[in-house]
């Protein structure tokens, strides 16, 4: 590999994923990129919540300096990326960007994604899961209602499409 990009939350578990791309990029002599992605307010403009924004960005900066710290005397180089955005979107665009990200390590555990034309796909795979257990949560919550206003739902569980020939 020669681009290792690490999307962080800045979480603990972000210090484990940079150990083992640290690992890695010194064995393969690759450079390694973290990306913090801050999501915007829906429904809102940058500028309703730029002081909150810019909060934020700082505080990431930090974070960023502090995950890096022990890794400056290696011969890796590291640098980090804070972005505004969707998460999906913002991890795809970076990782196809110039200077394209040969491996994607997402979540600080053992997902590896190699080439940046699989890292679309599993965001996109990703991408799929959220929205379909959004649409189960909310048919749950619906159905809760309605039991709870003394409804009988129609059906109970996903709906489903029978094709006839």
């Amino acid at each position: 590999f020669r681009h290792i990009l690490i999307p962080v939350d800045l979480a603990e578990s972000n210090k484990r994923a940079l150990d083992f791309a640290v690992n890695l990029a010194i064995l393969s002599h690759s450079k390694i990129t973290l990306l913090h992605v801050i999501e915007l307010i829906g429904n809102t403009t940058f500028e309703e919540f730029a002081d909150f924004y810019t909060m934020l960005q700082r505080q990431a900066e930090a974070k960023m300096r502090i995950l890096t710290a022990p890794h400056q005397d290696t011969t890796v180089l590291i640098d980090y990326q804070i972005v505004y955005g969707d998460r999906t979107r913002e991890i795809l665009r970076v990782a196809e960007a110039e200077g394209r990200a040969d491996l994607v390590r997402a979540g600080g555990e053992h997902r590896e994604v190699a080439a940046a034309g699989r890292a679309r796909d599993e965001i996109a795979a990703e991408e799929e899961l959220r929205a379909r257990a959004g649409v189960e949560a909310a048919q749950r919550r619906h159905f809760a209602r309605q039991a709870s206003r003394g409804h009988r739902p129609a059906r109970a569980g996903p709906a489903r499409h029978v094709a006839r020939g």
